[in-house]
């Protein structure tokens, strides 16, 4: 049996940011879901305590799925989300593994970082749903929050949105909010302006 071990570097070797084909296949994904090929049960949350404590101790989503198809794939992404992480430890909030199986014998073929993947993934939905919903003329989008949910979803916005021209991102931090505009308008070349949220 082989098993491959894929750390984030390597799923970003496969392509894993590029987010055009992300949103290809979040496509078929949704055409699959459709037509009834994808098995999706509800998450398991491993939390301490009630919803509340999940502000404090975070928690943990355990998340199975087949896709069938021409993808044919069974897999699970375990996903951490300690909301101290980036204030604690200066860490991002969410990490995640995804283990996939083969489809017949079932035994696991790899596990990867899927903290990538899953951003990727979240964005990639915000793109497709502007791409059929949001006006052809969109020319200025606004983003609350300077994470790594927002840089995802805005690579997958610049993609759908063809005149696009303006990003104005809201956050209560100043200094992440100008290094989060700074690095997207760079490699997105776009204008992106930034906004403080005052608390109160």
């Amino acid at each position: 049996l082989t098993l491959r071990l894929l750390s984030q570097e390597d799923v970003i070797k496969c392509d894993g940011l590029n987010m055009q084909k992300t949103l290809e296949d979040m496509e078929i994904f949704f055409s699959l879901e459709t037509k009834g090929e994808v098995i999706f049960p509800s998450k398991t949350i491993l939390r301490w305590g009630d919803i509340k404590s999940e502000e404090t101790k975070g928690r943990i989503n355990c998340m199975p799925a087949y896709v069938g198809g021409s993808i044919d794939m069974p897999g699970i992404k375990w996903i951490g989300s300690a909301p101290l992480n980036p204030l604690k430890y200066n860490i991002p909030r969410a990490s995640a593994v995804t283990i996939l199986n083969d489809p017949d014998k079932l035994t696991p073929v790899a596990i990867m970082d899927g903290t990538l993947i899953s951003a990727m993934r979240t964005g990639a939905v915000t793109g497709i749903g502007a791409k059929y919903l949001a006006r052809n003329d969109s020319e200025v989008v606004g983003l609350i929050g300077a994470g790594v949910q927002n840089k995802t979803q805005l690579m997958a916005l610049n993609e759908v949105l063809t005149n696009l021209k303006k990003v104005i991102i809201y956050d209560i931090n100043k200094q992440k909010v100008h290094a989060w505009a700074e690095e997207m308008s760079k490699k997105l070349k776009l204008k992106i302006e930034t906004r403080i949220i005052i608390n109160g």
